[in-house]
This record gives structure tokens, C-alpha cells and sequence, in this order.
């Protein structure tokens, strides 16, 4: 999508659907990506758990939002090069680079990556209460980037109610749940009227997952069309660069 092209459809899509206003905005699944984008956008991100790791599929962040309780709460594996919860398969990186142990452990690098991993352990831990806190606040922007592997399953449909009643059950309240896909994904729909507030939106291609967070792959427009429509309330200030701190 080029600038003018955005522009043209940024005003069509206002006058067709309004705007929506969320006092936080929390990614969900395995969305480095889909933090950098709102971060380009409004120049602020507030950390969230979603934004240090992830799971790879809808099924399996349904699983872990079931099972909230089991998430890093048993063996961890890894890293290989990223931190995995062996309960419910969820992602996690620490602060050091992944290619840190790109290598495998070594005796020279043994105690750093065992100090990674435990501030890791403690992030994660508080960032599900918090997680679980913010939800209950209300008001919230909850957008999960679905790859079209999940888009196309026979489950799927299943799947995000499945997901939409797990937040209900954290206490989630006066939230907008918006899926994002890629275009190549309209082939298939699937009704959510009987979801209040859920929202299906395209942009054309999603970035690599090594290049998760810049601005020459992907769809930067079709993203900013998105959180132009799901805006915050508020414009935070941000001292830091795009960095997710504890």
C-alpha cells in the first residue's frame, strides 16, 4: 500500500467504522511485530507480557490462557536461542541477544545465561499479573496477529471463541479483541457477530519473523490504518526507544 493509497482508505474506513478509543494496548499470541507498529504510530508502548514472548499458534495460546497457572511454573527449556515453557509451549527472550547462545552453552557463557534466565523467569512472572490486572481494568485494545496456518485451520473458529471466553474469565471487561491477517487470508470467513467488540482486519503481508520490528518489510500502512481506527485515549510519553523494560 502506498501513502496516497493509505490515505484515500484511511478516510473511507473512518466514515465507515468510527474511531475506538482504548486506554491500553496489549498484544496477545507472538507479536513483536505488532508492538513496533503501534509503537511507530504513537510513539509509546507500554511492556505487556505478549511483547517478551509468545506462542506460535492460536491453539496453543488458547491452551496457556486456559492453563495461566502452568505458564513458566515447571522445567524451562532452552535457551535454544529463546527461553520454552515445557507446561504450555509459550516463547520467551531475555535481555541478552538471542545470538548470545546461538553457540550453545559453554563454560564461558553458562553463568550469563543462567542469570538471563532467571531475570527472564522474574519478568515473566510479573508481567502475568500484570497482564491479568490490566484486563480487569477495562477499556483495553487487545489485537492478536493470526498467521494464515491458523486462519485456515478447521478449528479456528473455535479457537477465538475459545480465546475470547478465557479473557472473560480473567475479568476482562469493555474490551475491543481485533484479529489482524494478511490479505491473502479474505478467502476464508468466518461470522464473530455473536463476539461483542471482535474485529477482523487485513494489511498485506506480515514481516519476517527476523525482521519483526522495521519499517522495510511488511505493510507499515496497513498497520497504521489499523491502530488509526483502534487509537489510545491518552498519548503517553515514552523517555526510551522501542524497548520493552520489566
Amino acid at each position: 500500500m502506498t501513502k496516497f493509497k493509505y490515505q484515500i482508505r484511511n478516510a473511507v474506513l473512518h466514515l465507515r467504522h468510527g474511531v475506538h478509543r482504548h486506554e491500553l494496548f496489549m498484544s496477545l499470541g507472538h507479536n513483536c511485530e505488532v508492538a513496533y507498529r503501534y509503537f511507530r504510530r504513537w510513539g509509546f508502548c507500554e511492556s505487556a507480557i505478549f511483547q517478551w514472548g509468545g506462542f506460535f499458534t492460536l491453539r496453543e495460546l488458547v491452551y496457556g490462557l486456559e492453563h495461566w497457572d502452568l505458564v513458566y511454573t515447571g522445567e524451562v527449556v532452552g535457551p535454544n536461542p529463546i527461553y520454552r515453557c515445557a507446561n504450555t509451549r509459550m516463547n520467551a527472550h531475555g535481555k541478552a541477544p538471542m545470538s548470545a547462545w546461538m553457540g550453545g552453552i559453554t563454560d564461558e557463557n553458562r553463568a550469563a545465561m543462567e542469570a538471563d534466565r532467571a531475570d527472564m523467569l522474574g519478568r515473566v512472572a510479573h508481567l502475568k499479573v500484570k497482564f491479568v490486572e490490566k484486563l480487569k481494568s477495562g477499556g483495553n485494545l487487545l489485537v492478536y496477529k493470526m498467521r494464515p496456518e491458523c486462519w485456515f485451520a478447521d478449528d479456528c473458529e473455535e479457537m477465538m471463541h475459545r480465546l475470547h471466553a478465557a479473557l472473560i474469565r480473567f475479568g476482562a471487561r469493555d474490551f475491543d479483541l481485533v484479529f489482524v491477517l494478511e490479505e491473502k487470508c479474505r478467502s476464508k470467513t468466518i461470522a464473530l457477530t455473536d463476539l461483542p467488540r471482535t474485529f477482523v482486519r487485513y494489511v498485506s503481508e506480515f514481516n519476517p519473523d527476523d525482521h519483526a520490528a522495521e519499517d522495510n518489510y511488511g505493510d507499515k500502512y496497513g498497520w497504521r490504518l489499523i491502530f488509526d481506527e483502534f487509537r489510545p485515549r491518552t498519548i503517553k510519553q515514552q523517555a526510551h526507544k522501542f524497548k520493552f523494560e520489566g
